[in-house]
């Protein structure tokens, strides 16, 4: 796939062997072998250790005199200079570890030692980009994707599984093997002569109640905020693709970066050969490009194919992210790129979440606002799959929810546990990998309104000011009135209709279903899709159906309540076209493609 771009995807790995039998020459060979990588960093110490690593786009600095090596995978938004890795090593010089909180930017930062620590691996507040971790009892692999870590032997993770079916994508830190881990967000990792250590430099913090800031500061403030985090993702001056929909996010980065005189270049999608919609994203898209000047373009956001679509999904998802409708349109995209600058895709992306017009009267409600869903989603593969899958998933997702909720602060309310979740769950997990692991495939992806003095400010807005994004509102249409007095967009415009797809190409996914193997098979039988995909004709699926959730997690109330007993409401569930948008491509990452890429 590299040979439809010249952008070259930032990725890393790094492998520490301990217990080191035998010449290090044979474990760079082994790592060689391993990654098809030719070693960048290759330190053996007296500590019978080798480290071993290596990086393509990513940052790369050394500090001989400490004996130090950074690698430093993604951007910083700051006075980084041309080298951020640089830029990173002279900050631990200054200040220590204390350095990682004031470290703005979309990273992953791997710093290696010749001495105790040999290695520590720092992720941003976020998790933006992600580093992989996997131990096999003599080898830590540390990487920035999955394909590094040797997973032939691994069987699969039937608890992310779960968490990807239900909520369309995998959650707490969980990937789709045993043993490989997603590293927390804003922590450093530590390896030393005791293993992986991990301590967090920063944490989200609400205050309490009503206490903070006079509104008119806070919207004063917000207001000068945004404006720079435009500002300082423009260091490289690159040629600024927006994804731009019919709603604010987007529309308001466009006026902020006419504002700094960028080189805007505006994108939308659309259907092949369909008519478009005058209340869609698309066409409001292209009239707000017109109102500023900026250039607009459109891209299929499917070309036809399904088996194509499905794939490349595998591809690019990893197995463990969201479905993307839209996947085709970033490969037309990238033609469109300058090959002589760089180009950045900006996203709308932000901490203030989602406006919700429903009450949130329990731990239940607070995780459904973020997508994150237990077993009731489940129910088409609940008479499909082996009794023993359906066991295991509903037997740890109440678990898994309930660990989720249980890094939500103690004693606040129901709102702010839902701001909580979001930022700590459904942005990194959800939005920010999509962003990072598959756009960033095609070119970086900055995402303004994600920046850490943002994540610092939402902290003391109060919690009637946040709720349905208030602060954030209000200061648009404060600063840009422009931005909220043009018409929001009703409809997508770009929505595929996956059930009739699914009926033109049934037949050949039931042709690759019956005649390719996946490690998926044991846990989902082929011949279990194949029923949904029967199924999918007559399927007459409401979006919010009622059941009753025997889940110890529902009247676990912030407070800790007393739990245990069963209350019924009504929560959309995952239709069966969702189901097999999830379970199809992993199947292929965890198998045969369903077409060669």
């Amino acid at each position: 796939m590299n040979n439809l771009h010249t952008f070259v995807p930032p990725s890393f790995v790094c492998m520490l062997q301990t217990k080191v039998v035998g010449a290090a020459e044979n474990i760079i060979s082994e790592f060689m072998d391993e990654t098809s990588q030719k070693p960048e960093i290759t330190i053996s110490n007296q500590a019978d250790m080798v480290i071993i690593a290596a990086s393509q786009g990513c940052h790369v600095a050394s500090d001989s005199t400490r004996g130090l090596t950074a690698i430093l995978h993604g951007e910083l938004y700051m006075n980084a200079g041309a080298n951020h890795a640089a830029f990173a090593l002279q900050q631990l010089a200054d200040q220590g570890e204390s350095f990682a909180a004031k470290l703005n930017g979309s990273f992953v930062l791997l710093i290696i030692s010749e001495h105790e620590p040999f290695v520590r691996i720092i992720t941003d507040r976020l998790n933006s980009r992600r580093a992989f971790h996997s131990f096999d009892g003599n080898r830590h692999w540390i990487s920035s994707s999955i394909h590094w870590h040797p997973t032939d032997s691994l069987p699969v993770n039937p608890v992310g599984i779960a968490h990807l079916l239900a909520s369309g994508s995998m959650q707490n830190f969980h990937t789709p093997f045993e043993g490989v881990r997603v590293l927390e967000q804003a922590s450093i990792h530590v390896f030393d002569h005791d293993g992986l250590h991990s301590s967090r430099y920063w944490t989200l913090h609400f205050e309490r109640g009503e206490n903070g800031s006079d509104e008119c500061v806070l919207l004063d403030e917000l207001a000068d905020i945004v404006t720079e985090s435009v500002r300082v993702r423009l260091f490289d001056d690159p040629c600024s693709w927006v994804s731009l929909s019919g709603g604010y996010d987007s529309r308001l980065i466009t006026q902020l970066l006419a504002n700094e005189n960028a080189d805007v270049r505006n994108f939308s999608y659309k259907i092949s050969n369909a008519e478009l919609n005058t209340e869609s994203d698309g066409f409001l898209a292209s009239e707000w490009s017109e109102l500023l000047g900026q250039p607009h373009l459109f891209t299929n956001a499917y070309h036809g194919d399904q088996l194509q679509a499905l794939q490349r999904n595998a591809d690019l998802g990893l197995g463990m992210l969201n479905f993307c409708g839209e996947i085709d349109s970033w490969f037309e995209l990238a033609k469109a790129f300058d090959p002589a600058r760089t180009n950045a895709v900006f996203a709308g992306d932000t901490v203030f979440g989602f406006q919700w017009d429903i009450e949130i009267d329990c731990v239940e409600d607070a995780l459904r606002t973020v997508h994150v869903y237990g077993i009731g989603e489940l129910g088409p593969l609940k008479h499909v799959v082996p009794q023993h899958t359906w066991n295991t998933f509903s037997e740890c997702l109440p678990d898994e929810l309930q660990t989720i909720f249980n890094r939500v602060p103690k004693d606040v309310d129901l709102i702010t546990a839902k701001d909580y979740l979001y930022i700590d769950q459904r942005l990194p997990n959800t939005i920010l990998a999509w962003r990072t692991i598959v756009s960033d495939y095609f070119a970086p992806v900055r995402n303004p309104f994600v920046d850490n003095r943002l994540l610092d400010f939402i902290g003391r807005v109060p919690v009637s000011f946040r709720r349905d994004r208030g602060v954030y509102l209000q200061m648009i249409q404060k600063f840009y009135p422009q931005v909220t007095n043009f018409r929001r967009a009703k409809s997508s415009g770009c929505l595929q209709e996956w059930r009739k797809e699914y009926a033109r190409f049934c037949d050949p996914l039931v042709d690759w279903l019956r005649t390719s193997d996946s490690k998926l098979d044991p846990l989902i039988p082929p011949d279990a899709i194949v029923r949904l995909l029967k199924d999918l004709g007559t399927w007459r699926h409401s979006p919010y159906s009622p059941r009753t959730l025997p889940s110890r997690l529902i009247l676990k109330t912030i407070k800790g309540t007393k739990i245990g007993n069963r209350i019924q409401r009504r929560f959309p569930t995952a239709g069966m076209k969702h189901l097999l948008n999830r379970i199809i491509p992993l199947r292929a990452f965890l198998g045969t493609p369903i077409i060669r890429p």
